[in-house]
């Protein structure tokens, strides 16, 4: 792929509820999850997490 191209990617969300001892409560947590191809091809996933 050149430096001006672009990637193909996708991106997802998951809700859900979580139970956390330490705070002896439920909170609601999102995951976002984002697939993409790179420059040399190989496909990158990128999770982070928000609470």
């Amino acid at each position: 792929m050149s430096e001006k191209s672009v990637a193909a990617c996708d991106a997802y969300v998951l809700s859900r509820a979580e139970w956390r001892d330490e705070l002896c409560k439920t909170l609601d947590c999102q995951y976002y999850l984002k697939f993409a191809i790179g420059r040399s091809g190989v496909l990158l996933l990128l999770v982070s997490c928000h609470l």
